[in-house]
């Protein structure tokens, strides 16, 4: 109450103290609309519902495999002393092609979401220039889309320096099949990729997944003629 009435005083924008982040997390975590209500009733001055959810949100969301979903899982049957089996689940989702710049940091180009030492693993083809990333059309000739203005002035000037942007979302999801859960635990920014592309992703999402206790019985995905070339590089 005391360090209410202080910021109420002097500034509402000074930083709130450990006893009320404390006070504000539990409340909130309890009952959400009581928490309404009390910061309404003392004129809001305990921190934003937003401002709590950030609080709570530590987990890396950018592209890529997301390691801390498998520590959490190998976690969590390690403590209950059971087997972890699980069919692996991949498609690709059409997403907004728009760049969006936030926080100095621009959002929306193709992202595998590797470091400068995994992209040298030949995910990609060494004749493949890295701002093209595969993208061919059904004639085997090279195709460059610039979706932005200045990218298109770019090109036709044949500049082609420009990142492509994403088009798709290429998702991995962990299905159990011996408990009732079911968790994503990758995904990749893209415009498209090969069969032999997209048959590393697997080979490298299989690896990780063994190294964190998951057995995988089975890998699903639709009947797209890239997934079923995937299926035969993989030896299927």
């Amino acid at each position: 109450m005391a360090h209410m009435a202080y910021r109420k005083l002097r500034n509402q924008k000074e930083r709130y103290s450990t006893e009320l982040r404390r006070f504000a997390l539990t409340l909130h975590f309890y009952s959400p609309k009581g928490y309404n209500f009390v910061r309404k009733t003392f004129c809001n001055l305990i921190p934003h519902p937003a401002h709590i959810r950030k609080w709570c949100c530590t987990a890396d969301g950018r592209p890529g495999f997301n390691t801390e979903v498998l520590e959490t899982i190998q976690k969590t049957h390690t403590t209950m002393k059971k087997k972890i089996v699980c069919n692996l689940v991949l498609d690709e989702m059409h997403i907004r092609d728009k760049v969006i710049t936030r926080n100095g940091r621009s959002h929306g180009f193709v992202d595998l979401g590797f470091s400068e030492d995994e992209k040298k693993e030949n995910f990609f083809d060494d004749n493949v220039p890295d701002n093209v990333r595969d993208r061919n059309n059904s004639d085997g000739d090279e195709e460059i889309v610039m979706e932005a203005e200045d990218r298109t002035v770019g090109a036709q000037e044949g500049k082609t320096g420009a990142p492509p942007t994403a088009k798709k979302a290429l998702v991995f999801m962990l299905v159990s099949l011996n408990d009732k859960w079911k968790c994503p635990c990758a995904y990749f920014l893209v415009d498209s990729l090969s069969s032999e592309q997209q048959a590393n992703l697997i080979k490298k999402c299989l690896a990780l997944v063994h190294e964190h206790d998951i057995n995988v019985h089975s890998v699903t995905f639709d009947g797209l003629r890239t997934n079923l070339t995937t299926a035969k590089v993989l030896g299927a």
